[in-house]
């Protein structure tokens, strides 16, 4: 059995992995969870909220015998491997050229537009 003392280490963890590999603050772990959002795939939302839920029921001393230990540990280790593999170089890199290619779109349209009015207008073709 997991005491308080040990889920809250873990979460530290968690939380410290969070801040670092997403960039995603808050006071407590169920802050940044919400924070990070879409940012984390739905298996690990989920395993977020089993930890969550630890949380909650181990304050209560009838309650923290109904933590399945298994259920838990695996949510620890799905979400930190998970955080541990992310790269926020790579993220950084891919948002940046994201919003470069979106740029780029907005630009051909742009100049598709400018070439179909300056042909109705007749000043070229």
């Amino acid at each position: 059995m997991i005491d308080a003392k040990e889920l809250n280490q873990r979460s530290e963890t968690v939380r410290g992995l969070l801040r670092e590999k997403l960039g995603v603050g808050g006071k407590t772990l169920a802050k940044q969870l919400k924070r990070a959002g879409r940012r984390l795939p739905a298996r690990q939302q989920s395993q977020g909220r089993v930890i969550l839920d630890a949380q909650e029921r181990i304050v209560h001393p009838k309650l923290a015998n109904t933590i399945d230990m298994a259920e838990l540990k695996a949510a620890f280790a799905g979400l930190m491997e998970h955080l541990s593999a992310v790269d926020p170089k790579d993220r950084r890199k891919g948002k940046l050229l994201g919003w470069l290619g979106y740029q780029v779109f907005n630009l051909m349209v742009i100049g598709a537009l400018v070439v179909v009015v300056l042909f109705w207008r007749g000043f070229i073709g």
